[in-house]
């Protein structure tokens, strides 16, 4: 699923259009451009704008987080007018991102992380280490280090695969349509100590996606 919004640029209705990871377009020749009046390059993405057709000449390269309120000047003689003023294009562009969107196949489970044992009279103190969040991969997390906001998107993200793909879940009857934000968000530990009376057994048991 690509990063949404990666490029913005000023489109033939004088309006916008976006262009997201991946977007690549050219001219067949070099007659005229494809205008272009100011520009926003997100967090983590890249635009490159070619002044021949097929991606092949004089490459201009634009690296986000960036904000262009007014396309250099590429060929004065070939300006075009949109978008109410003089502006300039290029004849082939490719934006492209390095952050990606997760994709799985989600499933969760319950899982025992401690079971204590006390068979003496007096009342014992066992613990457990819990993780509460997500541990993500190498990968996902240079994603996520683009910015913030590249970040939460990542995390609704997978927030959405789970709540699409297992509902109210058959294997812990948890239901994943319920806002679960804190479960995407990068996993902390912490301690938990459990009391256990004399002559008792304790178990405790987490879910785990």
């Amino acid at each position: 699923m690509p990063y949404p919004q990666a490029c913005n640029t000023c489109g033939d209705d004088f309006g916008t259009y976006q262009l997201p990871d991946g977007a690549e377009y050219t001219l067949p020749d070099c007659d005229g451009k494809i205008p272009m009046g100011s520009m926003i390059i997100m967090a983590g993405c890249t635009f490159y704008g070619f002044e021949g057709p097929g991606y092949g000449e004089h490459m201009h390269e634009h690296v986000g987080p960036q904000t262009l309120g007014y396309v250099p000047e590429i060929d004065s003689d070939d300006d075009q007018t949109v978008c109410g003023g003089d502006v300039n294009g290029f004849d082939s562009y490719k934006c492209r991102c390095s952050q990606k969107m997760i994709d799985c196949d989600p499933s969760d489970s319950y899982a025992n992380v401690m079971t204590c044992e006390n068979y003496s009279s007096s009342s014992i103190t066992c613990s457990y280490t819990e993780s509460i969040g997500t541990s993500y991969t190498y990968e996902a997390s240079e994603s996520m280090s683009v910015s913030v906001a590249v970040e939460e998107t990542i995390q609704a993200g997978l927030a959405d695969i789970f709540s699409v793909s297992l509902g109210i879940s058959a294997s812990t009857n948890h239901d994943w349509t319920v806002s679960q934000a804190a479960t995407f968000e990068t996993a902390v530990q912490r301690t938990v100590e459990v009391p256990v009376p004399g002559n008792t057994i304790v178990s405790r048991t987490l879910r785990t996606i």
